[in-house]
Formats: C-alpha cells, structure tokens, sequence
C-alpha cells in the first residue's frame, strides 16, 4: 500500500484516493494497537518494563499510543545509553525514539519504553 514515502508516487489523482483510503486504515489500526497496548499493560508487573514497536512513522500509532499509556499511568523510561550510537536520540532520554532511514540507514520505525 502506498505509504506517501519512497521515490515512486502513481498519478495526483490516484495518490489523494490511496491517501484518504490510508488515513482511515491508520485510524482503524490506531484502535486495534491501543487496544492491544491497553490489554497488554494490564500483564505488566509493578515495576515491570513494556516496550513497543513499530515500523512506521506515523505519529498517530508511536507518539500518540505511547502518550495514550502515559496517561493511563505508566511512566516512561529512558533508554539512551542502552542503544548504539547511530540510534541514539535525544527523546530516548524521555522512553521514546522514532527514527526515520536517514537517521540510521534503516526504514523508519518507534520504540517506547514504559515502566509500570
């Protein structure tokens, strides 16, 4: 599915349809992991650590999900000296790193780190 990123884009017109149609499938998936991240904290031990994943840059599935398991109460975790140094961002300090391939010559992807 097109994604808005990477060097081949279809026709303008095609494009807007895929990206209206991405949108909603983000919304939908945003349910589905909040869901699965809210159940998935209630397994998490006191002092116990959660850590998520993504492969994506979208704000609404990183950012937005691990600030959604703040305010449910988990306290995020700093993890900087824990990674190399080409993944080293200074928002791993506040439990949360998102990078994109020209930070680490990788896809993009998210991790955020909560303890409970």
């Amino acid at each position: 599915m097109i994604c808005g990123q990477g060097d081949e884009m279809p026709a303008p017109a095609v494009a807007d349809l895929l990206m209206g149609q991405r949108a909603v499938l983000i919304d939908e998936l945003v349910v589905l992991q909040r869901s699965i991240l809210t159940n998935a904290a209630k397994y998490v031990k006191p002092g116990g650590t959660l850590i998520f994943s993504t492969c994506t840059c979208s704000v609404p599935e990183n950012k937005d999900n691990f600030d959604m398991l703040v305010s449910a109460g988990l306290t995020p975790e700093g993890f900087f000296d824990e990674l190399p140094g080409t993944f080293r961002a200074d928002s791993a300090k506040d439990g949360y790193i998102q990078l994109y391939g020209k930070d680490a010559a990788s896809d993009g992807f998210f991790i955020g780190k909560l303890r409970k």
